[in-house]
């Protein structure tokens, strides 16, 4: 029997319309989706503030230049009590306030070497 013979039963293939969406399904999944322009600006927005943090973290605190060479030492007054002492460059080119002579003692800086040494006061 040929499919198009008399006795065959053809049954008309199920309308199309049965597997799309109706229009409402359609509407509310554009809804649900951000646009392909939307999506990029969102994308734009995160990398401007990706970028803007980074720059932010870099970039040093104030105008102030550096105030001295990393490890390097120099004789200081302890900015509490006054006493003698030395402090250390860090690695931020600041001066850290590293300690005091013991009592009786000056803080004298030795240029052959660059170290603070805590001598007598009396030398």
């Amino acid at each position: 029997m040929s499919p198009l013979s008399p006795n065959h039963h053809h049954h008309p293939p199920q309308s199309s319309n049965q597997c799309r969406p109706t229009v409402s399904e359609q509407t509310t999944a554009q809804a649900l989706q951000p646009s392909t322009t939307s999506k990029r600006k969102k994308m734009k927005f995160i990398t401007a503030v990706i970028t803007l943090a980074a720059v932010a973290v870099a970039t040093p605190t104030g105008t102030n230049p550096p105030q001295c060479t990393p490890s390097t030492y120099s004789c200081a007054k302890n900015p509490s009590t006054h006493a003698e002492g030395w402090q250390v460059c860090d690695v931020n080119s600041k001066w850290v306030y590293a300690g005091d002579c013991p009592p009786k003692t000056v803080c004298k800086f030795l240029e052959a070497n660059g170290s603070p040494y805590c001598i007598p006061a009396t030398w």
